[in-house]
């Protein structure tokens, strides 16, 4: 699986769900919902229910959009 863009990556505790918004990877909130399935499970944005970086697609994105509080579940957002 490739990754769109850079590997420089923003870290930042953000203090709301950034809905709708874009999210780095190394971002989290308190809405962090951990992705069933995640091998390793940081508390970080990539492994968070709402966050969709299109990990089902062949290029992922590094920069993703938080869907909260909709989950995201095989890369589109669920009611």
């Amino acid at each position: 699986m490739k990754t769109q863009g850079s590997k420089k990556q923003n870290t930042a505790y953000l203090t709301e769900p950034p809905i709708e918004c874009n999210v780095r990877a190394a971002q989290c909130c308190p809405a962090f919902l951990a992705r069933k399935g995640a091998l390793k499970c940081d508390r970080e944005c990539w492994f968070c229910q709402y966050a969709d970086f299109h990990l089902r697609n062949e290029v992922t994105l590094e920069v993703g959009i938080c869907r909260y509080p909709k989950k995201v579940i095989t890369g589109k957002p669920v009611r």
